[in-house]
């Protein structure tokens, strides 16, 4: 059976305008009442928001932020994957080269900048967290992550040079206007890679691991889990690897999941 629920923020659990259905957070007390826990796995930065949801989740449980380089037990970080120092000044220089628009996620949590991207403000309003221009060089902590902001069409002429970087993983989105989302994170590291740290602590395996996401972020932790459970605002990637479907958000998508985990049923 599904011990451990491992939940997406954004586009899941979270309607970036209407907030957490009602739905949703019954849905949540009815699989904790039998006995499943919740792990939120996002790509958010650590605080802010994302660890109010989390902690209503599931107070003193294991959470993931920062696609997994950071994951705290309630509201204290416990495990944190930096990226090689080598490998983030390579990084930092690229970046001023060829003058980028660009951000990195520290240890903390807290985020940084020399180029904020244009919507870097509007976004840490909307996670509720804070950020700080600084000279990336100097920063006062490890990075656990870094993201660009930029054309599309720029993004393929770097991408050969930015991705040969060693000791980074890449996922790329496409965002209005044509821009870019290029988010590196250490090598290895990822949501499925949170979940199985925190299934080893639990004392369970991955078969009793759900994974309920949209975005591809999402996809090694859906293909990992025992059962993946795509939501019905998801990517095509995500809806082909996902064991099972539901509804969007806004259509109580998100209730359905969590009762399919409680089904035996919907445990492959």
């Amino acid at each position: 059976m599904i011990r451990l629920i491992g939940v997406d923020l954004d586009w899941t659990l979270v309607h970036p305008s209407q907030g957490v259905p009602e739905s949703a957070w019954r849905a949540v007390e009815e699989a904790r009442a039998a006995g499943v826990r919740f792990a939120v796995a996002t790509g958010r930065p650590f605080g802010g928001f994302g660890l109010e949801y989390a902690l209503r989740m599931n107070p003193e449980g294991y959470h993931a932020f920062s696609n997994g380089s950071l994951i705290a037990r309630g509201a204290e970080l416990v495990h944190r994957v930096p990226m090689p120092e080598a490998t983030y000044r390579r990084m930092v220089l690229h970046s001023r080269e060829q003058d980028l628009p660009f951000y990195v996620s520290g240890a903390s949590g807290r985020l940084y900048s020399e180029n904020p991207p244009r919507e870097l403000h509007r976004f840490v309003l909307r996670m509720g967290v804070g950020y700080e221009r600084v000279d990336l060089l100097e920063l006062p902590e490890p990075c656990v992550g870094g993201v660009f902001v930029i054309t599309g069409g720029l993004w393929d002429s770097l991408r050969p040079s930015l991705t040969a970087v060693e000791g980074l993983d890449w996922l790329e989105y496409a965002v209005g206007e044509g821009e870019v989302v290029a988010v590196a994170d250490p090598k290895g590291v990822s949501k499925a890679s949170a979940l199985r740290w925190m299934a080893e602590r639990y004392g369970l395996t991955m078969e009793e691991v759900a994974m309920i996401g949209d975005s591809l972020n999402d996809l090694e932790a859906i293909r990992e889990a025992g059962l993946g459970i795509a939501m019905g605002n998801a990517e095509p990637a995500i809806l082909e690897a996902a064991d099972a479907g539901v509804g969007r958000l806004e259509e109580d998508g998100f209730a359905q999941a969590v009762r399919l985990c409680l089904e035996p049923s919907g445990v492959r």
